[in-house]
């Protein structure tokens, strides 16, 4: 019984993720932008953590999986890009 509430989780994460995904093409071909990659970053210091404590709970060490390859890609594609990063909206304005 405990399976099925986890992949159903799972799945509702995933179509959710989809809906996301599939929204933001959208509003990218509307206007195109240059990509932030200080967002990424920002992101996978926030998800790797989460991924760790989810491993350390065995009820839900699948999403720990998810959140710790999640974070840790997000880290490598912001780090990897790091002279892309969008400067800070206050110190352009200042110089």
């Amino acid at each position: 019984m405990d399976l099925i509430i986890i992949l159903s989780i799972l799945v509702g994460l995933i179509v959710s993720a989809l809906l996301v995904g599939v929204v933001l093409v959208a509003r990218r071909k509307r206007r195109e932008k240059e990509t932030d990659y200080k967002v990424f970053f920002t992101s996978g210091n926030a998800l790797l953590p989460m991924g760790i404590l989810f491993l350390a709970l065995d009820s839900l060490r699948p999403m720990g999986i998810i959140f710790l390859c999640l974070g840790a890609s997000y880290l490598a594609i912001g780090l990897a890009n790091k002279d892309k990063w969008a400067k800070d909206k206050k110190s352009s304005k200042e110089t």
